[in-house]
């Protein structure tokens, strides 16, 4: 076993192609990787991003205000939660000769772990040494239960130990060729827009996995991740939830300060990379109670805030819902249109 962890900590110090295992992931990334310099602005964020933000719609409002021509990338991927969202931003700033003016990077809690993301790949390839010390202290510092707590760190660490003792990276690490894309995760515009209107997306999305081993399990995870119970019963219980977050008269929570460190150290790489950062807050996100105390911290001129109920009622009216976290496609085309008004407001 130590020789097999020592060989893999050798091998990963050669420069290797990011590979997570996930065709999503894998597909996205080699495009950046090639095609960055034709994009102004890069989207970041989980698949509250990824199947909402029509990158065709947002540039056109942007062209409008600005009267300049103007290009975006949805790179928004399910499941992508801190830190694995700040290491993609990361990775992204060390693109050889990167044009991107702007990283619009959504705020997320950390993953609700399950169980069956353990040793998946896609669960491992960002957790580099300092990430995981930093998840743990995330979420000690959190707001949820011990018993959460202490499962979400044992699952970390299984990952962790993982990351440098699974052979099965080494072939792909010593042959890049073998790493598997899927242009269907391009979106039909190829611009990485999954939305509400692709076509058996959630068909695709369970079915497609690089190794057929993993398929079950990964199956089984994503199957529990969407909710099958009613959605007016769901849109009420997130509706009472959400507007305590943002009462003017509550208390506010003290912000998580590892949180606030980690953006503290990547806003200052994308600065020095010329590159600015900016923070959205996405709606539905159920996630309120850790990151609404985030946005109450950050100034205002780096954020784009879209999940407050009392101001964007819209986005938590069933009318506008596909299921209890996404919007539907009349609800995306609102919040896309929003978001480059927002964006425009923020660089004008």
């Amino acid at each position: 076993m130590l020789a097999v962890i020592a060989l893999n900590i050798g091998v990963r110090q050669l420069p290797e192609p990011l590979y997570s295992g996930d065709h999503e992931v894998d597909t996205k990334w080699q495009w950046l990787r090639e095609n960055h310099r034709q994009y102004d602005l890069i989207f970041v964020g989980s698949s509250l991003v990824a199947e909402q933000v029509d990158p065709v719609q947002f540039d056109r409002v942007v062209q409008d205000k600005l009267a300049e021509d103007f290009h975006s990338f949805n790179f928004g991927l399910r499941f992508l939660h801190p830190p694995e969202s700040f290491y993609m931003v990361e990775q992204l700033l060390e693109l050889e000769g990167l044009e991107v003016k702007y990283i619009l990077l959504e705020l997320l809690g950390s993953p609700r772990f399950t169980g069956p993301e353990r040793n998946l790949p896609r669960f491992t390839y960002w957790l580099e040494p300092h990430d995981y010390w930093w998840s743990l202290q995330h979420q000690y510092h959190s707001y949820r239960s011990i018993k959460r707590k202490i499962f979400n760190a044992a699952v970390l660490s299984y990952n962790f130990v993982a990351r440098y003792a699974n052979t099965g990276y080494l072939v792909t690490l010593l042959d890049p060729a073998r790493i598997e894309t899927v242009d269907y995760f391009l979106g039909a515009n190829g611009n990485g827009y999954t939305g509400p209107d692709t076509v058996h997306w959630r068909k695709m999305a369970n079915e497609i996995t690089l190794d057929p081993k993993h398929r079950t399990k990964y199956r089984n995870m994503l199957n529990r991740y969407h909710h099958t119970r009613d959605i007016d019963d769901q849109n009420r219980k997130m509706v009472e939830k959400t507007v305590p977050c943002f009462d003017p008269d509550r208390k506010p929570e003290p912000p998580n300060p590892d949180y606030l460190a980690r953006l503290e150290k990547l806003e200052a790489k994308a600065t020095k990379k010329g590159v600015r950062l900016i923070y959205l807050y996405t709606p539905r996100s159920g996630e309120c109670e850790e990151v609404a105390p985030i946005f109450r911290t950050l100034p205002a001129h780096k954020t784009i805030q879209l999940a407050d109920i009392h101001r964007y009622p819209e986005f938590y009216d069933t009318r506008y819902a596909y299921d209890i976290c996404h919007l539907n496609q009349e609800g995306c085309a609102i919040y896309t249109r929003m978001m480059a008004e927002e964006f425009c407001k923020l660089i004008e």
